[in-house]
């Protein structure tokens, strides 16, 4: 569609440009009568080459044309859309237009929650500590569960822990970055 509308723009201009040149000929100048011979008073002007009805004609006949082209286009594409292949072509073309961002959408958002998911058990288990139940006594709806805290990960000395944080830390902002600039968008 891209096409005809630019060529039909190009077409314009040019015709714009075409009914601009024939005005810059003769001008309708106005001098007093003594200063006109004998000759040029009795002279006829020549009728104009190009008159704008002729241009209107022009741009009435293009007008009938493309639409008779286009009407013929989206006829016949609409015949062969209803048909399997047709289906078959429309759907491929729709993929290779967007295909990308929909892989993105459904795999890279879910990917990104994963690793998200990944990093936060991550730090629970270096850095924060976590709970586990350990047993789960009475009926459905007023059970009692008893938990079982666990402390983190026991460093050496607190540089290794620091170390240990910093390198989570990248490892997230790192790991949106990619997923989102990467996979999302």
């Amino acid at each position: 569609m891209k096409p005809i509308v630019l060529t039909f723009l190009v077409f314009a201009l040019a015709l714009s440009a075409f009914a601009q040149s024939q005005q810059d000929g003769d001008k309708l100048v106005y001098v007093p009568q003594r200063y006109v011979s004998a000759e040029g008073l009795t002279h006829e002007a020549a009728p104009p080459v190009s008159t704008v009805s002729t241009v209107i004609g022009w741009g009435k006949e293009l007008g009938t044309a493309m639409h008779e082209g286009l009407a013929a286009v989206v006829d016949q594409t609409d015949r062969f859309g209803a048909t399997r292949v047709g289906t078959f072509v429309m759907t491929m073309v729709a993929w290779k237009i967007m295909g990308k961002d929909v892989e993105g959408i459904v795999l890279g958002i879910p990917i990104t929650f994963i690793g998200i998911a990944i990093w936060m058990w991550s730090i629970r288990r270096f850095l924060i500590g976590y709970r586990v139940v350990a047993s789960v006594e009475g009926p459905f709806f007023h059970r009692k569960k008893t938990y079982v805290d666990h402390d983190p990960y026991k460093f050496d000395n607190d540089s290794a822990r620091l170390a240990c944080g910093i390198v989570h830390g990248g490892a997230i902002a790192l790991w949106v970055i990619i997923m989102f600039s990467g996979v999302v968008f």
